[in-house]
This record gives C-alpha cells, sequence and structure tokens, in this order.
C-alpha cells in the first residue's frame, strides 16, 4: 500500500476504535504543534517522510541504533490535527502522521550532556 492509502486509512477509523482511551487523552493533550523524532538506521535512511515518528527523543535514538547500528535522529514539526493516532504501548510514545503535513524535517542534535543524565 501507497503512504497515501494508509494515510487515508487511519483517518477513515474513529479515534475510539484506533486508540485506548487513555491514547486518546493523551492525544487530546498534545500542544497544537508537536516535535516528533524519527530513527533510522543507514538500512531504512531513505524513508525519513514516513508514517510512524515518536513523542519521545530517546525512544528515535534506540531505533536509530538497535542492531548495532550507526544511524540518524530526525526531528519534525507537525500540527496536532495531521498526527491521526497516538500508541503508549511498549513505551514507545508513537504517533502515526500523515507526512505530507511533516515541516522542518533535520536531523536532531545529539543530546547535550545534562539531558543524558536525566
Amino acid at each position: 500500500m501507497s503512504k497515501r492509502e494508509l494515510v487515508a486509512l487511519f483517518r477513515s477509523v474513529p479515534p475510539e476504535f484506533l486508540m485506548d482511551e487513555e491514547e486518546r487523552a493523551a492525544h487530546q493533550a498534545l500542544e497544537d504543534t508537536v516535535t516528533v523524532y524519527r530513527g533510522v538506521t543507514p538500512y531504512n535512511a531513505k524513508n525519513i517522510s514516513a508514517l510512524s515518528w515518536t513523542l519521545d527523543r530517546k525512544t528515535a535514538d534506540w531505533f536509530a541504533h538497535r542492531f548495532g547500528e550507526e544511524g540518524t535522529v530526525y526531528e519534525a514539526q507537525i500540527r496536532k490535527e495531521h498526527i491521526l493516532a497516538l500508541f503508549t504501548g511498549r513505551n514507545e510514545s508513537e504517533v502515526i502522521v500523515d507526512p505530507r503535513h511533516l515541516e522542518q524535517i533535520m536531523e536532531s542534535p545529539e543530546p547535550g550532556f545534562d539531558m543524558q543524565m536525566t
């Protein structure tokens, strides 16, 4: 399926069928514009503009470096209205987005020493 077809499928399903009550509440609580992160390995480095992102920089970092890979973490801005679902399972804070609306995609700077200590 194309990204466009997947987005259409996500948009066609009512939120109560995609997310549980806690996830819907977390989605509603998001700011109007949200920073999202995506970790890619060399294997999927060309698939930056994808549907699956995370709200958590550390989760994106894990995906970028899993399997011992030297990957990259990207960050982008997206308006809440283009976040189609938020999943909190597996502690990933995964968001499904309409990638056509990702803005300011760039490599995310490595966290500073202070961030690593938290």
